[in-house]
């Protein structure tokens, strides 16, 4: 009788052992589900509040009604196309407006990465040139091939109208982070010229974040003002 009931005891330890393994499986499992869920609701929510800093609002040439400072932009769009002093003339003039952005609201950066253009593994030569001469000013880290575009996408400038203009998910799956960089726990500054519907910024900025980085900041040279959005309702981000 002792026998049967030591047995019986033995076999109900054994099912209890069984069931808390099984539950701890489960409960870790939905434990680390709800962590991933998480971590992607969070870059998410970093994606959403990075910071955007410009110097102007830019008016595309094709209006006929460019001002002065969208010339600037437009000559530095064409960067390749300048003479030698004219190009380090307009990097030095954005040079010191960016520091002005950086210094007013104490952005502490590791590593400064240009947005590559829309072709393949392409970079404007502006933006190189720009983020080489801030890198040496600030004593950070230039990211030049940090953020690569894989595939070309098209180029905003030849979309008729929003919708023709490639969407987050275009700019999202034709950029990588370069592997030879590590980001983890960096602060960075991307780098672009023109800021249209934020379509590449915000795709660019996701990439940095799931690559490890801590914070983003996003400073471009200009923002193409909401009158030439093609009806665009879209709200004006912060001007420095």
């Amino acid at each position: 009788m002792l026998e049967i009931i030591f047995i019986i005891g033995i076999a109900l330890i054994f099912l209890i052992a069984i069931f808390a393994i099984r539950h701890w499986k489960k409960s870790r499992a939905r434990l680390t589900q709800l962590y991933e869920q998480k971590t992607i609701e969070t870059i998410e929510e970093k994606v959403a509040s990075a910071p955007h800093y410009y110097l102007g609002e830019y008016i595309p040439k094709k209006t006929g009604l460019q001002d002065d400072f969208s010339s600037l932009i437009f000559m530095f769009k064409n960067y390749g196309s300048l003479g030698y002093k004219a190009k380090q003339d307009l990097v030095d003039e954005f040079t010191v407006q960016i520091l002005t952005i950086i210094a007013k609201h104490k952005i502490n950066a590791d590593i400064v990465i240009p947005i590559p253009s829309s072709r393949a593994y392409t970079i404007n030569e502006g933006l190189l040139r720009l983020c080489e001469q801030l890198s040496l000013i600030l004593g950070i880290e230039c990211g030049f091939a940090a953020l690569e575009r894989i595939r070309s996408v098209k180029k905003s400038a030849f979309a008729s109208n929003l919708i023709d203009r490639p969407s987050f998910e275009d700019h999202y799956s034709s950029m990588k982070v370069n592997p030879i960089y590590d980001l983890r726990g960096k602060k960075v500054i991307l780098l672009d010229d023109v800021y249209t519907t934020g379509n590449t910024a915000r795709a660019a900025v996701q990439r940095i974040y799931e690559a490890g980085a801590d914070k983003v900041w996003i400073i471009t040279l200009a923002k193409t003002k909401e009158v030439y959005l093609f009806g665009s309702q879209q709200k004006t981000d912060r001007l420095f």
